[in-house]
């Protein structure tokens, strides 16, 4: 008779050695086949490098395009006051 009770097969003898085997498939990770090149790793990293275009507002005097936030280019206005004699 096997140490499992009834009538089990050698494998079956014990039923702990399963529950570790689940465990262990269940934790395998993936593994790449081959290295990555540092040109591909670099690239990848390099996509969050972009740069975007500043925002841009209407000077409400004299109707040019301003960043937002500072002094207009073309007359000097700011905040409904002239703040540099252009």
């Amino acid at each position: 008779m096997s140490l499992c009770g009834q009538n089990c097969t050698a494998e079956d003898d014990f039923p702990s050695t399963r529950v570790v085997d689940a465990v262990t498939k269940e934790r395998t990770m993936a593994v790449p086949k081959k290295k990555t090149s540092k040109s591909k790793t670099r690239s990848r990293r390099a996509s969050a490098w972009k740069l975007q275009t500043p925002p841009r507002s209407i000077c409400p005097r004299c109707g040019n395009a301003k960043t937002p936030h500072t002094v207009c280019g073309s007359c000097g206005w700011y905040k409904d006051r002239v703040v540099v004699d252009v």
